[in-house]
């Protein structure tokens, strides 16, 4: 349906961009998968995998959860530790 009521779009991408398309809606969804698919050819296998490693189940790592117990130790409007 957008085919054949435009030709010409702003895509409002977020954070104040707005991307300016010279086309129709389906030159445009072709476009972004071509870009979609050139994005993930560039990333970096495995870079993921060695942040996710280092962390426990929980998503924290062990530093982290010594800092969680100490911060549990006083609940708000407590005076003194549990």
């Amino acid at each position: 349906m957008l085919d054949k009521l435009v030709d010409h779009l702003f895509i409002f991408e977020g954070n104040g961009v707005v991307r300016d398309f010279n086309g129709k809606y389906g030159e445009y969804r072709e476009v972004l998968k071509q870009e979609e698919a050139a994005a993930r050819k560039t990333e970096r296998p495995g870079k993921e995998e060695t942040a996710t490693t280092s962390r426990t189940s929980f998503g924290l790592s062990s530093q982290q959860k010594n800092e969680l117990k100490k911060l549990e130790r006083f609940l708000p409007g407590q005076s003194r530790p549990l």
